[in-house]
């Protein structure tokens, strides 16, 4: 989802849910958040956005 960040520099926020790492899974966990940050770039595309940030994601 997206929000608006009215305390913060950035005009919005994209919220993802990170996938949960588990080195016995690692591929999988790595595809899922491969998926999750290609969805980040999709949304802000869609929203027309013209610069993002990314965190670290799914980082403990």
């Amino acid at each position: 989802t997206v929000s608006a960040a009215p305390n913060l520099s950035a005009s919005h926020l994209i919220h993802v849910h990170s996938p949960s790492w588990n080195a016995a899974t690692q591929d999988a966990c790595i595809g899922e958040l491969d998926q999750a940050i290609l969805n980040i770039l999709n949304l802000a595309d869609q929203q027309g956005f013209t610069s993002i940030a990314l965190p670290s994601i799914s980082s403990g």
